[in-house]
């Protein structure tokens, strides 16, 4: 008996349900008229390696991870990943010391960010690499790489766009957001790589997206099992 408005919660017992998604029917009856029926998606992956993966779980057709809550940082000396605290806008950062560091090229030899998740879908992915506003500071645009297991590299330009407009934008949002595409051949668990070319940058977060996410100011929260 619902009066006005009423939230209603409906669980799945995960252990019974089949594997694959489904659209589950939900019958609600009201006295106003015959019965309405709702259906609520639901998608068991059947993975045995869920249930003991350390890492960051697609939920909702997205992956959030924070930069700083990285499952590995490969350091090669000199150059060593130095935390940034609370300087993102839902977190820490990560950038690379020293700042006078020369450009590098991904590779063994590169420094890098390594994230583990764990993806259920396939195909087209958007990654959404969120920084601290900069400039290229050193004449020439600031470059970072993405890439996906031991796939090669994706070297991505920060300061693509030249215009005042997207200047403006970068201040007023305190962000800067570099959208990069990439084809998933499989699901399960990959290693999502952030690599290092030039100094100077700080990665705040990194959103994956299969489908369109919801815009909002502090990005998608994060999906990671710690």
């Amino acid at each position: 008996n619902i009066d006005k408005q009423q939230r209603l919660s409906v669980q799945v017992d995960w252990k019974t349900a089949p594997p694959g998604m489904h659209k589950i029917p939900v019958t609600i009856r009201t006295t106003a008229g015959g019965p309405m029926v709702v259906f609520a998606v639901i998608k068991n992956d059947e993975s045995p390696q869920r249930s003991h993966f350390r890492g960051f779980i697609q939920t909702n057709g997205f992956v959030s991870m924070e930069g700083s809550h990285y499952s590995r940082a490969v350091n090669i000396a000199p150059l060593i990943w130095q935390l940034i605290p609370d300087i993102g806008r839902t977190g820490s950062g990560m950038t690379i010391r020293p700042v006078t560091a020369n450009r590098q090229t991904p590779g063994s030899s590169c420094p890098r960010l390594e994230f583990d998740i764990l993806l259920s879908d396939t195909g087209k992915i958007q990654v959404d690499t969120y920084f601290s506003p900069t400039l290229n500071f050193n004449g020439r645009e600031l470059q970072y790489a993405i890439s996906f297991d031991d796939d090669t590299p994706q070297i991505i330009n920060l300061h693509a766009d030249h215009s005042n407009q997207s200047w403006e934008k970068w201040v007023a949002d305190n962000i800067i957001i570099s959208p990069s595409g990439f084809q998933i051949k499989k699901s399960g668990m990959h290693v999502l790589k952030f690599w290092m070319v030039d100094p100077g940058i700080v990665l705040q977060k990194i959103v994956l997206s299969f489908q369109r996410v919801n815009p909002s100011y502090l990005g998608p929260p994060e999906t990671g099992v710690r």
